[in-house]
Protein backbone atom coordinates (compact mmCIF):
# COMPACT_ATOMS: atom_id res chain seq x y z
CA UNK A 1 0.00 0.00 0.00
CA UNK A 2 2.80 2.43 0.83
CA UNK A 3 4.53 1.93 -2.54
CA UNK A 4 1.25 2.65 -4.30
CA UNK A 5 0.68 5.82 -2.29
CA UNK A 6 4.22 6.92 -3.13
CA UNK A 7 3.64 6.27 -6.84
CA UNK A 8 0.15 7.82 -6.96
CA UNK A 9 0.94 10.91 -4.88
CA UNK A 10 4.72 11.33 -4.89
CA UNK A 11 5.05 10.64 -1.17
CA UNK A 12 8.66 11.03 -0.01
CA UNK A 13 8.41 11.42 3.77
CA UNK A 14 7.84 8.31 5.85
CA UNK A 15 6.37 7.69 9.28
CA UNK A 16 6.99 5.19 12.07
CA UNK A 17 3.78 3.35 12.97
CA UNK A 18 3.16 0.89 15.77
CA UNK A 19 -0.12 -1.02 15.59
CA UNK A 20 -1.73 -3.36 18.05
CA UNK A 21 -4.91 -5.37 17.70
CA UNK A 22 -6.60 -8.08 19.71
CA UNK A 23 -9.21 -9.06 17.12
CA UNK A 24 -9.09 -12.70 16.11
CA UNK A 25 -7.43 -13.42 12.75
CA UNK A 26 -9.88 -13.32 9.82
CA UNK A 27 -12.65 -12.03 12.10
CA UNK A 28 -14.23 -9.95 9.36
CA UNK A 29 -14.09 -6.80 11.51
CA UNK A 30 -12.32 -4.65 8.88
CA UNK A 31 -8.96 -4.50 10.62
CA UNK A 32 -7.04 -4.52 7.31
CA UNK A 33 -9.13 -1.60 6.08
CA UNK A 34 -8.46 0.26 9.31
CA UNK A 35 -4.70 -0.25 8.82
CA UNK A 36 -4.88 1.02 5.22
CA UNK A 37 -6.80 4.11 6.37
CA UNK A 38 -4.49 4.84 9.32
CA UNK A 39 -1.40 4.46 7.14
CA UNK A 40 -2.87 6.71 4.46
CA UNK A 41 -3.94 9.42 6.94
CA UNK A 42 -0.50 9.46 8.60
CA UNK A 43 1.38 9.60 5.29
CA UNK A 44 -1.01 12.20 3.91
CA UNK A 45 -0.49 14.47 6.92
CA UNK A 46 3.28 13.90 6.95
CA UNK A 47 3.56 14.81 3.27
CA UNK A 48 0.99 17.64 3.34
CA UNK A 49 -1.14 16.14 0.59
CA UNK A 50 -4.41 17.97 1.29
CA UNK A 51 -4.35 20.19 -1.84
CA UNK A 52 -3.26 17.30 -4.08
CA UNK A 53 -5.95 15.06 -2.57
CA UNK A 54 -8.70 17.62 -3.19
CA UNK A 55 -7.59 17.89 -6.83
CA UNK A 56 -7.46 14.12 -7.47
CA UNK A 57 -10.06 12.84 -4.99
CA UNK A 58 -12.49 15.76 -4.64
CA UNK A 59 -15.03 14.10 -2.34
CA UNK A 60 -14.90 11.96 0.79
CA UNK A 61 -16.60 9.21 -1.21
CA UNK A 62 -13.87 9.38 -3.86
CA UNK A 63 -11.24 9.00 -1.12
CA UNK A 64 -13.05 5.95 0.27
CA UNK A 65 -13.23 4.41 -3.21
CA UNK A 66 -9.49 5.05 -3.68
CA UNK A 67 -8.62 3.45 -0.33
CA UNK A 68 -10.68 0.39 -1.28
CA UNK A 69 -8.66 0.20 -4.51
CA UNK A 70 -5.41 0.51 -2.54
CA UNK A 71 -6.42 -2.49 -0.45
CA UNK A 72 -7.63 -4.69 -3.30
CA UNK A 73 -5.01 -3.63 -5.85
CA UNK A 74 -7.40 -2.31 -8.50
CA UNK A 75 -6.85 0.86 -10.52
CA UNK A 76 -8.78 3.90 -9.32
CA UNK A 77 -9.36 5.44 -12.72
CA UNK A 78 -6.59 5.98 -15.23
CA UNK A 79 -4.64 8.49 -13.13
CA UNK A 80 -4.27 6.33 -10.00
CA UNK A 81 -3.00 2.91 -11.18
CA UNK A 82 -3.06 -0.05 -8.85
CA UNK A 83 -0.61 -2.75 -7.94
CA UNK A 84 -0.64 -5.89 -5.83
CA UNK A 85 -3.35 -5.75 -3.19
CA UNK A 86 -5.11 -8.42 -1.20
CA UNK A 87 -6.87 -9.55 -4.37
CA UNK A 88 -10.43 -9.44 -3.10
CA UNK A 89 -12.84 -7.79 -5.47
CA UNK A 90 -15.11 -5.43 -3.68
CA UNK A 91 -15.95 -1.81 -3.27
CA UNK A 92 -14.90 0.32 -0.39
CA UNK A 93 -17.63 -0.64 2.03
CA UNK A 94 -15.34 -0.97 5.06
CA UNK A 95 -13.46 2.24 4.27
CA UNK A 96 -16.72 4.15 3.80
CA UNK A 97 -18.18 2.87 7.07
CA UNK A 98 -15.00 3.74 8.99
CA UNK A 99 -14.55 7.23 7.54
CA UNK A 100 -18.08 8.43 6.78
CA UNK A 101 -20.32 7.07 9.52
CA UNK A 102 -22.05 9.80 11.52
CA UNK A 103 -23.73 9.74 14.90
CA UNK A 104 -27.53 9.41 14.79
CA UNK A 105 -27.61 8.81 11.02
CA UNK A 106 -28.23 5.85 8.75
CA UNK A 107 -26.45 6.31 5.43
CA UNK A 108 -27.13 4.40 2.23
CA UNK A 109 -24.23 4.11 -0.22
CA UNK A 110 -23.75 2.60 -3.66
CA UNK A 111 -20.31 1.16 -4.43
CA UNK A 112 -17.90 0.86 -7.36
CA UNK A 113 -17.68 3.85 -7.30
CA UNK A 114 -18.77 4.99 -3.84
CA UNK A 115 -21.75 7.36 -3.84
CA UNK A 116 -24.06 8.53 -1.05
CA UNK A 117 -27.66 7.74 -1.98
CA UNK A 118 -29.59 8.69 1.16
CA UNK A 119 -29.22 9.90 4.73
CA UNK A 120 -31.89 9.04 7.28
CA UNK A 121 -32.16 9.88 10.96
CA UNK A 122 -31.39 6.91 13.18
CA UNK A 123 -34.30 6.37 15.56
CA UNK A 124 -33.14 7.12 19.11
CA UNK A 125 -34.90 3.95 20.28
CA UNK A 126 -32.40 1.76 18.37
CA UNK A 127 -29.26 0.43 19.98
CA UNK A 128 -26.49 -0.84 17.71
CA UNK A 129 -24.33 -3.78 18.72
CA UNK A 130 -21.17 -4.70 16.83
CA UNK A 131 -19.45 -7.92 17.82
CA UNK A 132 -17.16 -10.65 16.58
CA UNK A 133 -19.29 -13.69 15.70
CA UNK A 134 -16.48 -16.21 15.87
CA UNK A 135 -16.92 -17.11 12.19
CA UNK A 136 -13.80 -16.71 10.09
CA UNK A 137 -13.62 -14.62 6.93
CA UNK A 138 -10.83 -16.46 5.15
CA UNK A 139 -9.75 -14.63 2.01
CA UNK A 140 -6.32 -16.18 1.43
CA UNK A 141 -5.08 -17.12 -2.02
CA UNK A 142 -6.72 -20.52 -1.85
CA UNK A 143 -10.15 -18.91 -1.26
CA UNK A 144 -10.06 -15.78 -3.47
CA UNK A 145 -12.02 -17.19 -6.40
CA UNK A 146 -14.78 -18.42 -4.09
CA UNK A 147 -14.78 -15.16 -2.07
CA UNK A 148 -14.91 -12.90 -5.15
CA UNK A 149 -17.90 -14.75 -6.61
Amino acid sequence: AVSRLARNFGIRGGVDLALSCDLPEASGMSSSSAVVIATFLCLSARNRLSAQLRARLPTAEALCHYLGCVENGQDCGHELPGDAGVGTFGGSEDHTAILLSRRAELRVYAFCPTALEATLPSPPSLTWLIAVSGATARKGAERLAEYNN
